[in-house]
């Protein structure tokens, strides 16, 4: 049931969350390149917008990086800090964040900045609040960065290819999920199309490639974890479908389960 629409204050919206009281709403605008933040009333409707925070600059390709394009934006576990990722400056970006008020400080901190023509993409934060991973579309690779709750700081460990057995030349990595365990990371990959597995080394971080599972259809570009973590469902854009598949907790692996929903043009998954 609508309770409620408002402008995103930016062109292309693709990305939405909620900080980590549920209290707070936030948007990557990736045409516009900004990032925004509405507070949620106790109803569930939005309030005007308390932030709104434009990115500068641009990347190495010309065509996908003419312009910063805001393509992921999550708080980090603490909930004192927005990281946004944005595919057209090469950056993952850190802010200030309250909380209380839902208002994002637009003086970037240290956040981290990829290769020239990387692309970050999508975020996810490691269980224990100290690790970051970051799937970049346009060089087709994971990194794995240390962080800092303290002062809301990004230290490289790792930069792995998101398809590590991969057979097309153009893989274009969408979607990344840690599971519960803090064990395995999954990211999708559209080209390869396939969903890869990496094992999660526990005191570091780093990645190891588990294995690389065809998604049995056409540029997956997001899936999903169940709140059980038993299965994995996979939405597979252009072949119109959603697949399942059952994870193996002590490995980490897929099995198909041989359920397949056809649906026009999925794009996200979320339980």
């Amino acid at each position: 049931r609508l309770l409620d629409r408002l402008a995103s204050q930016g062109t292309g919206p693709c990305y939405v969350s909620l900080d980590r009281t549920g209290h707070v709403a936030l948007v990557a605008n990736y045409g516009g390149g900004s990032i925004a933040s509405f507070t949620l009333r106790a109803d569930g409707r939005l309030d005007a917008a308390r932030t709104i925070v434009q990115h500068e600059g641009h990347g190495a390709d010309p065509e996908r990086q003419a312009a910063p394009h805001a393509h992921c934006v999550v708080t980090d576990p603490s909930n004192t800090f927005v990281i946004a990722a944005d595919l057209g400056v090469d950056g993952v970006l850190v802010y200030p964040f309250d909380a209380r008020t839902g208002v994002i400080s637009t003086k970037a901190g240290r956040g981290a900045a990829t290769k020239p023509g990387a692309g970050p993409r999508h975020l996810a934060f490691h269980p224990n609040g100290g690790v970051l991973y970051a799937v970049n579309e346009l060089d087709s690779t994971l990194g794995v960065y240390a962080y800092n709750a303290r002062g809301g700081t990004l230290d490289e460990v790792q930069m792995t290819p998101a398809s590590p057995g991969g057979t097309v030349e153009k893989n274009h990595p969408a979607d990344v999920h840690v599971a519960a365990s803090g064990r395995f990371l999954y990211a999708s990959n559209r080209g390869d199309d396939t969903i890869a597995v990496f094992a999660i080394d526990a005191a570091t971080g780093r990645l190891t490639p588990v294995e690389q599972v065809s998604t049995d259809g056409k540029s997956p570009r997001a899936f999903a974890l169940d709140p059980t973590g038993t299965f994995l469902v996979v939405a597979n854009q252009r072949s119109d479908s959603l697949v399942s598949f059952r994870v193996d907790a002590s490995s980490g692996r897929l099995t198909p389960t041989g359920s397949r929903v056809e649906l026009a043009s999925p794009v996200c998954v979320r339980f």
